[in-house]
């Protein structure tokens, strides 16, 4: 696998995967016209501490759009204190502990998910989380999971693939994102990707000249 495609994988996805709602996990909400009525309808429910997880995981997505992740965290927590059954309120909570660079807590909460339901959510999130430490075997065994827990899934099956071109798996790179593409929703650079990885399995090579003078090196421009 050319390096340069595998370096490159790595960074697409760590940056596809930093977006809000890479997982697709968060409830759906629109964005809120008046941050203080955000503000003041979730300080009230966290200070009642009562009502549906829902209500908070709506509201702490709403956090989320006017940039207050203190306060989308906070509703999360509460949201899994009220609900033992919910495997989303422990998950958005990770995820908002990902976005701030708490790797511990995230993974934490990730697994604390898991063991509410087996999602893929989850182990998707658990794969970005290993691969940004710069495990990839961990992050590819966790992105399998989440494609054995529903095959349906897109973003398992384009972290899958893109884990795979990152471990030189030209093959199964290839299945996994052209899986991706066929369910819909996978990354815009993801034909590229998969145009690259045709061009250097094509691409002639000779143990003598691995890149011959003239030949074509498979690239991808980083976004």
């Amino acid at each position: 696998m050319n390096e340069s495609i595998a370096g490159t994988a790595k960074h697409y996805l760590l940056k596809v995967a930093n977006e809000y709602d890479f997982t697709r996990a968060l409830p759906h909400a629109d964005i809120p016209e008046s941050p203080k009525v955000v503000e003041k309808e979730l300080s009230d429910a966290l200070a009642k501490r009562a009502g549906k997880s829902s209500e908070l995981e709506f509201l702490g997505t709403q956090a989320i759009f006017i940039d207050r992740l203190d306060l989308a965290a906070q509703a999360f927590a509460a949201a899994t204190d009220i609900d033992v059954r919910d495997w989303r309120a422990p998950y958005l909570q990770g995820m908002i502990a990902q976005l701030r660079g708490d790797s511990r807590t995230a993974g934490a909460c990730f697994a604390a998910s898991l063991e509410r339901a087996q999602r893929p959510e989850a182990e998707t999130s658990l794969a970005i989380l290993e691969l940004s430490e710069n495990n990839i075997d961990s992050a590819s065994l966790h992105a399998q999971h989440a494609v054995e827990i529903d095959g349906s899934y897109e973003p398992a099956r384009f972290t899958a693939g893109m884990l795979a071109l990152m471990r030189g798996d030209r093959i199964r790179g290839d299945y996994q994102l052209r899986k991706a593409i066929e369910l819909g929703g996978a990354p815009t650079l993801t034909t590229r990707f998969l145009s690259a990885v045709e061009n250097s399995s094509a691409a002639p090579t000779s143990s003598a000249h691995p890149n011959p003078a003239g030949s074509p090196t498979t690239r991808i421009k980083a976004p």
